[in-house]
């Protein structure tokens, strides 16, 4: 079932006319009355007295509040002693909250239950609360981190749903049997300018096609502005438009030797050097982006070759 019959139909909790109807989708007229008209060619919904209803007992699996908490607690057990992030692979890890914000979105904009979802690259551990919840159709990470696989590998028994694992690194070619395979994507991308567009054409080459989802973090504080229009401009040769942003949803676990601030020039300038200026708080925050697969076009630029630097 598509996502937009999932969406009508989960909002046709009671009979309710055309306009009402309308003014609760995220979706052109055009699609709204062609998913109708499947519906109704199939039974599950019919006009009546002018009022739109469904003729069938639809299961709308939602991410309750409630479910949320018990999925946290349990994620925040599986994740203890998790392995710390490293400078080597740019890594610092979203807190736990950050990961629930995560999957309220997903599961708000119909990208969790019944679908199928691939991470490429997994410091955050979000693949083990997606499965938690026991929603998604399939879950795949692609993950260089030899450290996290393992970690994951461990965990995989105490999940509801099976965790596909794969060692990846984005600079190679995406494997055969993760391609146009993924309803979303999900990536934290490198913000050079060769890491985050190697993440993010990885990222859509998985989607299976047009309506499919990619989610991505980008920085304010890394990332100037005239970065991110130029990352746009790249989302939009790649047949993708933004749909959503969510601002400064994740906050930073960071590893100890602070690499961000020793990138950037006349920071420490402001920062004690007797090692009693360590962060009170998560500082690091970004914001997390949604992106439509709108176009099916298959021709991918050649962004790096294989074994460069992509870090820096």
């Amino acid at each position: 079932m598509l996502r937009i019959e999932r969406a009508i139909l989960s909002r046709l909790d009671h009979p309710m006319d055309f306009y009402e109807l309308v003014s609760g989708l995220d979706y052109d007229l055009r699609s709204i009355i062609s998913a109708l008209n499947g519906l109704g060619d199939r039974g599950f919904i019919r006009v009546r007295d002018g009022l739109i209803e469904r003729t069938v007992d639809f299961q709308d699996r939602r991410l309750t509040e409630a479910a949320l908490e018990v999925v946290k607690r349990e994620f925040a057990r599986l994740t203890r002693n998790r392995p710390e992030p490293v400078v080597r692979f740019d890594q610092g890890y979203v807190t736990v909250e950050s990961v629930m914000n995560r999957l309220r979105v997903l599961d708000s904009r119909d990208d969790l239950a019944g679908a199928s979802l691939l991470l490429v690259g997994d410091d955050d551990l979000t693949s083990l609360a997606v499965c938690l919840t026991g929603l998604p159709a399939r879950v795949a990470v692609a993950e260089i981190d030899r450290r996290l696989l393992d970690f994951l590998d461990q965990r995989r028994q105490d999940l509801p749903i099976p965790l596909e694992l794969y060692e990846y690194d984005v600079r190679s070619p995406l494997p055969a049997k993760l391609l146009e395979a993924f309803d979303v994507s999900l990536c934290d991308p490198l913000e050079t300018e060769q890491g985050f567009r190697l993440f993010v054409m990885r990222c859509r080459e998985a989607l299976v096609g047009p309506g499919s989802a990619l989610y991505f973090g980008l920085t304010d504080v890394e990332c100037p502005p005239e970065r991110w229009l130029g990352f746009q401009e790249f989302l939009v040769g790649m047949g993708l438009r933004i749909t959503d942003l969510w601002r400064s949803l994740h906050r930073y676990v960071l590893p100890e030797r602070d690499f961000v601030l020793e990138e950037i020039e006349g920071a420490r300038k402001y920062i004690r050097s007797d090692g009693r200026n360590s962060p009170r708080i998560p500082w690091y925050h970004s914001s997390l982006v949604r992106a439509e697969l709108v176009s099916a076009h298959k021709r991918f630029p050649r962004v790096v070759s294989e074994g460069a630097d992509i870090y820096h």
